[in-house]
């Protein structure tokens, strides 16, 4: 089984989204969550457990709950609202300033977070695989093992753009993992001898 992210949300029998990005637990590589992005306004964004995966396609993942039921899942994103000071009224002219007119306004800027399970990390399309010797690719997708709870291989695109393969890089040369950054055992001439796996890719 494939994860792609991005990949197509079915909700039983309606489209309800797309994949934002998915939650590992970096310690036994288990697929804890997807994040499933809503599409239409307000395009929230909801944490649903691995076991609501029903099935997975190269283009799409079908979930088994309803849309509704998506909507009463818990965010992914919190806002925090900071509040700001803005001065409003002045006017720069050449090296001079005139204020005709000055107030200060409280404003509150917002703060959005992911909200992330405790000892979890997400990962997102285009992470950076960097090996030991610098940037090898981005992710593109998981391969999960038969199981269907353990990741067995990142899916990357690696070459030229005339003359790209698509890589499985095994969980198991994970060195460790920081935001948006996955590091890795391997240096670039071992990840260019890596074997391309058979991966069915959305168009």
């Amino acid at each position: 089984m494939d994860i792609p992210i991005k990949a197509d949300v079915i909700c039983k029998d309606e489209d309800c989204g797309h994949v934002s990005c998915v939650i590992v637990n970096p310690k036994n590589e288990n697929l804890s969550y997807v994040v499933v992005e809503e599409n239409q306004h307000p395009y929230d964004e909801f944490i649903v457990p691995v076991e609501m995966i029903k099935n997975t396609t190269s283009k799409s993942i079908q979930l088994s709950c309803s849309k509704e039921e998506l909507a009463h899942m818990e965010n992914f994103i919190e806002h925090h609202f900071v509040p700001i000071e803005k001065v409003y009224g002045i006017y720069p002219v050449r090296r001079q300033v005139f204020v005709p007119y000055s107030s200060y306004s409280k404003k509150y800027a917002d703060i959005p977070y992911e909200r992330i399970p405790k000892g979890d990390v997400t990962f997102h399309r285009g992470s950076v695989i960097e090996a030991t010797d610098g940037p090898v690719g981005k992710l593109d997708e998981f391969q999960i093992d038969s199981s269907g709870e353990h990741i067995s291989h990142l899916i990357i695109k690696e070459g030229h753009l005339w003359n790209k393969k698509e890589i499985g890089i095994p969980v198991t040369e994970i060195e460790h993992i920081e935001k948006d950054t996955i590091y890795i055992k391997l240096n670039k001439d071992q990840v260019a001898n890596l074997p391309s796996l058979p991966v069915k890719r959305r168009l």
